[in-house]
């Protein structure tokens, strides 16, 4: 299935529904298409975007960004449809933890290059297994409350806040570890990381241009195997996804059977 929504003005937007899963029964199954879609920001919606994204019927928007970042780019959603804006503040991940992050780091008069780079992403996504997991409880919670009907969750990228969003989802519907990366990856071929390189090197002011090579930012937009291995890898520290579902984000199975029922087809 064409999973990609390839429309200018979507961001990294795009379907979880085709993927292989196995249910708590063992059956195995798909995740249903047209149901649960990722996404960046909708900051940049033009016509033929909105119109694109009204036709998908999609009810509920779960949004992972902080305040700050929302009042910066408010979503630009079409006006002739409705929406219910869930708001998940979750500030890791996000351009201003970057720049705190950087001040931090230039106090040491070092340079943020590739290498540093892949240290800070594999940091937060370890960062958002440990410290915000309550954040995605909520997300999870609100999923169990409501009927099922299409949705979209996103951040500012569409890949760190709402790649382990889309990751621990995929999980709780039984999808292997293995596709849940290959969906994780395929955000490499949903975003122009040039174009976005390009315009983050405008909205950095010289305190920070002065400090950070080219490479890092490529290593900021894109993502690679080392960051999502590394929020498993605090998941598996932690007892494993079973574990983590179970206990941090308190998912019984009566939980797993509903949103497995709501969401895959056999």
């Amino acid at each position: 299935m064409q999973r990609h929504i390839n429309t200018e003005g979507l961001i990294n937007f795009r379907d979880l529904g085709g993927y292989p899963a196995r249910n708590l029964e063992g059956q195995v199954c798909t995740v249903k298409p047209s149901m649960l879609y990722r996404s960046g920001h909708f900051n940049d919606l033009n016509a033929q975007a909105r119109e694109q994204l009204a036709r998908l019927g999609i009810g509920r928007v779960f949004d992972f960004r902080s305040e700050k970042e929302r009042l910066k780019k408010p979503s630009l959603f079409p006006e002739s449809h409705q929406y219910e804006i869930v708001e998940l503040n979750l500030d890791p991940g996000s351009g201003s933890s970057f720049k705190k992050g950087l001040s931090e780091w230039r106090k040491d008069n070092q340079a943020y290059d590739d290498a540093a780079m892949e240290q800070v992403m594999c940091q937060i996504n370890r960062s958002l297994v440990n410290d915000h997991a309550d954040i995605y409880r909520v997300f999870f919670q609100h999923l169990l409350q409501i009927p099922p009907a299409p949705l979209v969750f996103h951040c500012a990228s569409g890949k760190d806040r709402t790649g382990l969003a889309a990751a621990l989802l995929l999980s709780a519907l039984g999808v292997e570890r293995e596709v849940i990366l290959e969906d994780y990856l395929f955000t490499n071929a949903c975003i122009d990381v040039e174009h976005q390189v390009a315009r983050a090197l405008e909205d950095f002011d010289e305190q920070y241009t002065a400090s950070i090579d080219a490479t890092a930012l490529k290593a900021m937009y894109e993502v690679r195997p080392a960051y999502l291995q590394a929020a498993f890898d605090e998941i598996d520290r932690l007892g494993g996804m079973e574990t983590f579902l179970d206990q941090h984000l308190q998912l019984r199975e009566e939980d797993l059977k509903l949103l497995q029922n709501h969401y895959l087809k056999d």
